[in-house]
């Protein structure tokens, strides 16, 4: 049977980070976790966690969790992943089978070779030697700029939070990537206006 949506104990980033050792498929810890690693440190509570990996290596991240289920969310169910549901979006919850809880989510992105594209925007694309940052202990992140890209879609109040305390600290260069990228995904969204100031 499956858990109700809230029935989430989502691992610490490290256990995925040594459960994927090795991999051969560039992932990264995404969404608020990524912006944890990139600022050095755990800034608030996270109900979840996330990974990204090019959409068609999501094999090789699937097969290092042989105690996990895979489900897809369609039409506000989970179902069990397979080539059909795989297809209908590009979240992957995965489910512990013994605990009957979820463990993280994946998100399986477009990509053309080695060059990640954004599912929101295909003219946004960047080399995966570029999306992809590592912390000091080596555990790959999402750059912060993309991350909070995605994160303006919802702009809840645990967005805004990460946004605030995430834009001081990029450069130049990522404050105008983000300010580019949402004029492409979200002209109106008022993060664009903030982080163009602070150029």
């Amino acid at each position: 049977m499956v858990p109700d949506l809230d029935a989430w104990e989502p691992w610490h980033p490290r256990v995925l980070g040594e459960r994927l050792a090795g991999v051969p498929a560039p992932w990264c810890i995404a969404a608020g976790w990524a912006l944890d690693l990139f600022r050095g440190r755990q800034t608030r509570d996270h109900n979840d966690v996330e990974i990204a990996v090019p959409r068609a290596q999501f094999a090789e991240i699937a097969q290092r969790f042989p105690e996990v289920d895979f489900y897809v969310p369609v039409a506000g169910a989970l179902v069990p992943a397979s080539a059909d549901t795989l297809a209908a979006g590009h979240q992957t919850w995965a489910l512990d089978r013994a605990a009957g809880r979820w463990r993280f989510d994946v998100f399986r992105e477009p990509h053309d070779g080695d060059v990640w594209i954004c599912r929101r925007d295909a003219q946004i694309r960047r080399r995966y030697a570029d999306l992809i940052r590592h912390d000091a202990s080596g555990l790959p992140f999402l750059a912060p700029e993309v991350a909070l890209l995605f994160k303006a879609k919802a702009s809840r109040d645990k967005d805004c939070v990460d946004f605030a305390g995430t834009l001081p600290l990029l450069d130049a260069d990522q404050r105008r990537w983000l300010v580019d990228a949402l004029a492409l995904v979200h002209p109106n969204h008022p993060w664009r206006a903030t982080a163009a100031r602070v150029i």
